[in-house]
């Protein structure tokens, strides 16, 4: 799905933002929903915002928030999926905020990056504890408890997540409804994730009024088809044998999506990509004892290619691994900015910049660093393109050869069926 963010008519008296994605990004900005909130206001009594975001800018977030609270409008607020760092105090901006029982919302402290001096590093610090007390406010006169309760509370060293049932508690939210959103796995606590799986069972066949996101009339009924004649066994089925679900999220998702599998299919694309993230994770020797080396070259062969060349020091050609391989003494200074460079991770220029210790090549620590999160970087930045945005960039002939899985899906999504072998 390209688009997170639309605005929508209901009905004479009511319209919708849905703000989706991250704030002060291309996803979400304040400039926008302002404007698209003062127009509506013109027309709408009432104005629901739905929230499926993983934070973003606080000063961005603070301009939504003050925008909400003083609307001339009666604004409610819904967390459709995930509701985390400024998107939480986004949330609870209007008077009433309900939560769906399977969505998470999550509060933490400021942060932030800056470059400088040690007074420009100690002025930024300062600005993130005024902003912290400014947000510890807010969470205060929602809550009812006291200003230091809830600065102690909700900006704690560590992420702090709340279920629906426990936001209610807390007095965070107002009230609790159904949606047809699938409850996240429980091993999944990262904005980014959450944000992605929510967003594969916010796909547009779940929403009501939001035509701007629609497909074409001919093109919906085409998927619409295609998506009737999928059977929800046999997709879970396959989903398993690929490691992409357990038999326990197996039987919760055949429970939940029994004769809808038109709902059921972004999910299972979601999973695989968590478990793509899963493979990513683990090191050489991890993924050798568990014996999951043919899978991630079989999903992922971009990242599988990475943690060989790290392993052996040499390019993977397709050879097949010796079970007495050993790892290589060390790894080529020179051959590992070159395989960055044939890779595309980094240009020609920027390789030759670093051999010669300038900028962030002059550590090897800051290379590795930079080569090891390229392919998931890569992967998340074609996952958010169309067909023609990645046709442009030779995202599909990347896609191709190195995410099979992801080529597929984007095929599916722009001819309505599956690739055969040779296209």
């Amino acid at each position: 799905m390209n688009s997170f963010w639309a605005v929508n008519k209901i009905d004479n008296t009511t319209s919708e933002i849905l703000l989706y994605g991250y704030i002060g990004l291309d996803d979400v900005k304040a400039s926008d929903f302002v404007a698209a909130l003062k127009a509506l206001e013109k027309t709408s009594n009432k104005i629901n915002v739905r929230i499926n975001s993983g934070g973003g800018s606080i000063f961005e977030g603070i301009a939504i928030f003050n925008a909400i609270r003083n609307s001339t409008s009666e604004i409610t607020g819904y967390i459709d999926g995930l509701a985390a760092s400024m998107a939480s105090i986004i949330a609870i901006a209007p008077k009433k905020v309900y939560m769906s029982k399977a969505a998470m919302l999550m509060t933490h402290r400021a942060n932030g990056a800056v470059i400088g001096n040690a007074n420009d590093l100690r002025n930024y610090a300062q600005l993130l504890e005024n902003l912290e007390a400014t947000l510890s406010d807010i969470y205060s006169k929602k809550t009812g408890i006291s200003k230091q309760q809830a600065m102690l509370k909700y900006m704690g060293s560590e992420d702090k997540w709340f279920t629906a049932n426990e936001a209610l508690q807390e007095k965070i939210i107002d009230g609790i409804y159904d949606s047809p959103v699938a409850q996240a796995p429980l091993n999944i606590r990262n904005e980014m994730s959450l944000v992605s799986f929510y967003s594969a069972s916010l796909q547009p066949s779940n929403r009501v009024q939001i035509p701007n996101l629609l497909l074409p009339e001919h093109e919906q009924k085409r998927k619409e088809e295609i998506y009737k004649s999928e059977n929800v066994n046999e997709l879970i089925q396959e989903a398993l044998s690929e490691n992409n679900i357990t038999k326990e999220q197996a039987d919760i998702l055949r429970e939940q999506w029994q004769g809808q599998p038109e709902k059921l299919i972004p999910i299972l694309d979601e999973m695989a990509k968590l478990r793509i993230n899963y493979l990513m994770n683990l090191d050489w020797d991890e993924l050798d004892k568990k014996g999951l080396n043919a899978e991630l070259l079989n999903k992922f062969k971009a990242g599988f290619e990475i943690k060989w060349f790290l392993q052996f020091g040499k390019q993977y050609k397709g050879e097949k691994l010796p079970k007495d391989a050993q790892p290589a003494d060390y790894i080529n200074y020179n051959d590992l900015i070159d395989f960055a460079v044939n890779w595309k991770y980094i240009s020609q220029e920027t390789g030759d910049e670093w051999k010669q210790g300038k900028g962030i090549g002059a550590s090897v620590g800051m290379v590795l660093e930079k080569i090891t999160s390229a392919p998931l970087t890569f992967l998340q930045k074609y996952e958010n393109m169309t067909w023609e945005e990645l046709d442009k960039c030779d995202g599909v002939s990347y896609l191709k050869e190195f995410s099979y899985p992801l080529y597929k899906k984007k095929f599916f999504d722009r001819f309505g069926v599956y690739p055969r072998e040779d296209e």
